[in-house]
């Protein structure tokens, strides 16, 4: 299975065309472009507001990386915290919705399998 970028990864504005256009891209700590955001189009909205969304995004990709290491290391201690409070539904139900989230980032099908007791 192919892995991500190692992060961490930052947002920067490159130019082209002698200062005529912009992209936002998102960078690994090597300066090398991970992804470049998809530029919006609005039909009813402003192009300011395509690109303040447009940059919102990318920040919220930039961010993956250390989100998905925050979220790996929350799953192991909230299965400590649910092993000892097991009628908690919640803290199952979270459980259950991060290792989906963690399963679509990394589309690791076996984690996708996994129940909170594999998280132990």
């Amino acid at each position: 299975m192919t892995t991500h970028t190692p992060g961490k990864w930052n947002v920067e504005t490159w130019t082209r065309n002698n200062g005529q256009s912009s992209e936002i891209v998102i960078v690994s700590n090597k300066t090398d472009a991970v992804a470049s955001a998809c530029p919006l189009w609005r039909p009813n909205g402003t192009i300011d507001q395509a690109r303040e969304e447009e940059a919102a995004n990318a920040r919220l990709i930039a961010a993956a990386p250390e989100l998905l290491e925050s979220l790996k290391g929350l799953m192991k201690e909230a299965v400590k915290l649910a092993e000892s409070q097991p009628d908690n539904a919640p803290i199952w139900a979270w459980i259950d919705d991060a290792s989906d989230a963690i399963a679509k980032a990394t589309d690791d099908t076996e984690t996708a399998r996994l129940t909170y007791r594999d998280w132990e």
